[in-house]
């Protein structure tokens, strides 16, 4: 397949592919592009603390003892993985479902070929990791890219990349018009990949310059879509508006969520520290002074003696009232699961048999802060349909020997991205029993497909018809269960039959 798509590419290049944006970018030797790369090392700051208090890299870890014989206990109590999986898995722990129906005045053999195509492009990518992995990626920094592109095969594929190396720029209506890629590659060298409206142009650095990079047979390289092939996640606004060209929304572990994340691992460890020192008390002599190697037997012996009958010798104890700790570790973490909008899962009234009513009322408040960013999910599923489409069409073109930005306005043949249907799927536990009565209580009301399609049991709706039907199919005429009745039926079917009923 690569062969053919290679030798098509030939035929079509020369020509200026690089568009404007990125024209304007390599002026005054790349004077932009160094901007725009140095005005995002500036975010990167707040973005990798985001991303190094998610991966336990707390600031309580760089802690000294203040004293050489002090303990320094460092215990790390990471709830920032429950809130930022909790959100992904609501989200995205359940695949998105797309549907690319029968439409009336449509070729339905051109939209059974795309349904195929289609659903084999997102089998190829593992779709739903994808969506899971840049979501996820998006809660902790802010944003996240995910680039599509194809393979030396020429088959298509996409992959997540975090913000830290993948730089989204939009324009002033927030349209998506550059992703500037820079990394370093398997030959130790800085690249830097610019995907435009046209073509992606190749460059590496070279100490203080930037140049075209010269192992790529084909620089810049079309790309054959309309549009940036890219799709982004970004995790909401800020209160503050302000056009940004990098658009990099609010971290689900602000630095609000991470100063509570590191006081409440502090005080557990503090409070280690104090019983460990507390568990090893000291003594107290009073009236004798006995010396270091006999301190040392008496600890070791656990005996205590003194030689002066007048001396009194004794532990030094803590009165152990952990109250006003324990208040201050449970108000951190309420606190921590209501600005979140975490479900607090770990209370006993959550672990019991909860009803459906029950259930939704404990997760009210992620549903809310789910309804806002299912927005931007969204937008991001129109995008990757929408780049997906554009990649399919562009394949059957170039098969054809066609060069594909000439022919999408008037081929006729071609599939339209707003054929596709999608659906989100919210990871909320079910009561299952209730659920299933509701549903079979609605026989008459509600569709037998609309019935399959929120059943537990049923994974894909479309299957689970087909299955139905062909069942149908090969079910027996004859009731087996009741074939007493069913001859004697017949029997009195052909009794009161006339022979004048085969005449003629």
């Amino acid at each position: 397949m690569f062969k053919w798509l290679k030798n098509v590419i030939a035929s079509f290049k020369g020509g200026d592919v690089m568009d404007e944006r990125t024209k304007r970018l390599q002026k005054d030797d790349w004077k932009l592009l160094r901007k725009i790369i140095s005005d995002h090392q500036k975010k990167l700051k707040e973005i990798e603390a985001a991303q190094s208090i998610f991966d336990g890299e707390y600031e309580l870890l760089k802690r000294q003892p203040k004293r050489p014989d002090d303990p320094n206990h460092k215990i790390i109590i990471n709830f920032s993985k429950l809130i930022i999986r909790m959100k992904a898995n609501y989200m995205f722990g359940k695949p998105v479902t797309y549907d690319i129906p029968q439409i009336e005045g449509i070729d339905q053999q051109l939209i059974k070929e795309f349904n195929e195509e289609f659903t084999m492009v997102l089998e190829d990518n593992d779709d739903h990791a994808v969506d899971y992995l840049n979501t996820k990626r998006g809660l902790i920094a802010g944003a996240a890219v995910v680039l599509f592109y194809f393979d030396d095969l020429g088959d298509i594929k996409y992959r997540s990349y975090t913000v830290n190396e993948c730089i989204p720029i939009v324009d002033a209506r927030g349209e998506l018009r550059q992703v500037i890629h820079v990394f370093t590659d398997e030959e130790d060298k800085s690249c830097i990949e610019i995907y435009d409206s046209q073509a992606v142009t190749y460059l590496v650095k070279d100490g203080d310059k930037i140049l075209f990079d010269s192992r790529k047979d084909v620089n810049p390289a079309e790309h054959y879509l309309p549009i940036v092939p890219a799709a982004i996640y970004v995790n909401g606004e800020y209160a503050k508006p302000k056009y940004d060209p990098i658009p990099v929304g609010p971290s689900e572990l602000d630095r609000d969520i991470r100063t509570i994340l590191e006081n409440y691992s502090q005080l557990i460890s503090d409070n280690s520290n104090r019983l460990e020192i507390f568990c090893d008390p000291y003594l107290l002599f009073l009236g004798a002074k006995p010396n270091k190697d006999e301190v040392l037997g008496m600890r070791k012996a656990r005996a205590i003696y003194s030689e002066n009958p007048d001396s009194k010798v004794s532990y030094l104890t803590w009165e152990q009232s952990n109250d006003s700790i324990e208040f201050q570790a449970t108000t951190l973490l309420d606190r921590l699961f209501e600005i979140t909008d975490t479900p607090k899962i770990y209370k006993q009234e959550a672990i019991s048999n909860l009803s459906s009513v029950a259930i939704r009322q404990l997760y009210t408040p992620l549903d809310n802060n789910v309804n806002e960013k299912e927005i931007y999910v969204n937008q991001y599923e129109r995008r990757k349909i929408m780049v997906l489409t554009f990649m399919l069409n562009a394949k059957r073109l170039l098969s054809q020997g066609k060069n594909p930005i000439e022919h999408y306005q008037t081929e006729t043949n071609l599939f339209n991205w707003r054929w596709v249907y999608w659906e989100n799927h919210r990871s909320l536990p079910q009561n299952e029993k209730d659920l299933v009565d509701l549903l079979m209580s609605s026989k008459g009301t509600l569709s037998d497909f609309t019935i399959l399609k929120h059943h537990p049991l049923v994974e894909n709706v479309h299957e689970e018809v087909k299955l139905i039907r062909q069942e149908a199919i090969n079910a027996p005429k004859v009731d087996l269960t009741n074939i007493d009745d069913y001859l004697q039926n017949q029997d009195d079917k052909i009794q009161s039959r006339s022979f004048e009923d085969d005449v003629e």
